[in-house]
């Protein structure tokens, strides 16, 4: 027996209908030409259903109930499961001329984030048919429609154009999460409410603060995605919007430390502000620094959760920075202090070796 990705069981081999109905000919001792008068079926449409060459029909099924007494319906689901069997046989030929483009996939680590069926590498034709359940495509040219065509506007960078394959299977991943939850429906006024409560919780540890930042976000109609990064992905964040006009925020926590997680958030976040519908803005280390879109939402992080006239007296006031005088700033201004290192260090105040122990750092759960 076979088994797809929603557990049902499909047989290795069928036989066919027609042997059905021979055998019970035989059974009830009755020719092909006494069951041609009887039926009202000619002895070649007979000949045909027997040797597979013609199907059972809605009437031919009727005409075998009445005479032989099974039920029309025993008669369908016989020619339903053989028509299907041959299907499933002509779909595995053409999965088989697939492999090539599942190639291009992590899949091993796409199964261990439970994306795709634990498929062993040898099964190729059956990974094929779990990316295609995956994407919910009937094909790598439909699989092209959908990603490919769609009207994208990336933080461009050659090694994310060059790995569409891996962004769009992370995507995919953060999509379906964000599909599974609840939210109101979207409101930019109810969602700028809720900022000032979302950059209170940068003083939490990241896993106690994501339950509290998907409700928030939830509350305003903003889907919150935290999708664990898929090798070469090299994106932190993502901002989308599903096809019924929801807006989804997806963080990989690629860097997996305090400021670049927060950075990333308020950055997706003011790109839901700008309501770019048909847009897929994602985060990623090169990116087009002359993009309005991406300056607006790298100026709403950075002031959202360091305001510049206090960043501007903090930096003017001090020829060092210690610890301590960022931990007091950070203290007065109700963030993590990692948050004022990772400031600091990305305008050149301080080296990018110095105050990384103020950073929290954090890992995904196993």
């Amino acid at each position: 027996m076979a088994e797809n990705s929603q557990n049902q069981y499909f047989p290795d081999e069928v036989t066919l209908p027609g042997e059905t109905l021979a055998e019970t000919l035989k059974a009830k001792s009755m020719t092909q030409a006494e069951f041609s008068l009887r039926s009202g079926l000619s002895e070649k449409t007979i000949s045909q259903i027997i040797n597979g060459k013609a199907p059972i029909t809605h009437e031919s099924a009727l005409a075998f109930e009445r005479v032989l007494g099974a039920s029309a319906q025993f008669w369908m689901n016989r020619e339903t499961r053989y028509r299907e069997y041959l299907a499933r046989i002509e779909e595995k030929e053409h999965l088989s001329s697939l492999t090539s483009w599942a190639s291009y996939f992590p899949y091993a680590e796409m199964a261990k984030r439970h994306y795709v069926e634990p498929i062993p590498h040898t099964q190729k034709e059956a990974r094929v048919s779990s990316l295609l359940d995956f994407f919910a495509v009937v094909s790598p040219s439909a699989w092209s429609d959908v990603w490919e065509k769609r009207e994208v506007a990336f933080r461009r960078s050659a090694k994310v154009c060059d790995n569409l394959h891996v962004v769009a299977s992370w995507l995919r991943a953060g999509e379906r999460r964000a599909y599974d939850l609840s939210a109101e429906d979207y409101s930019a006024s109810q969602f700028r409410a809720v900022i000032p409560s979302l950059r209170a919780l940068t003083n939490s540890p990241i896993p106690d603060a994501a339950p509290e930042m998907e409700s928030l976000c939830a509350s305003a109609g903003v889907r919150l995605a935290l999708v664990p990064e898929l090798p070469k992905l090299g994106a932190s964040g993502a901002t989308y919007w599903l096809r019924d006009s929801k807006p989804v925020i997806q963080l990989s926590l690629r860097y997996k430390t305090t400021d670049h997680f927060w950075f990333s958030f308020f950055h997706e976040a003011k790109h839901v502000f700008q309501e770019s519908r048909k847009k897929v803005f994602l985060d990623t280390p090169a990116f087009d620094l002359d993009a309005p879109e991406e300056e607006e939402a790298n100026k709403f992080s950075g002031d959202t959760l360091i305001p510049p006239v206090a960043y501007a007296s903090f930096v003017s006031s001090h020829s060092r920075f210690t610890a301590a005088i960022i931990r007091s700033f950070a203290q007065e201004l109700e963030i993590h202090p990692g948050i004022v290192v990772g400031r600091l260090q990305h305008d050149r105040k301080i080296p990018f070796k110095n105050h990384n122990g103020l950073k929290q750092r954090v890992t995904w759960k196993a």
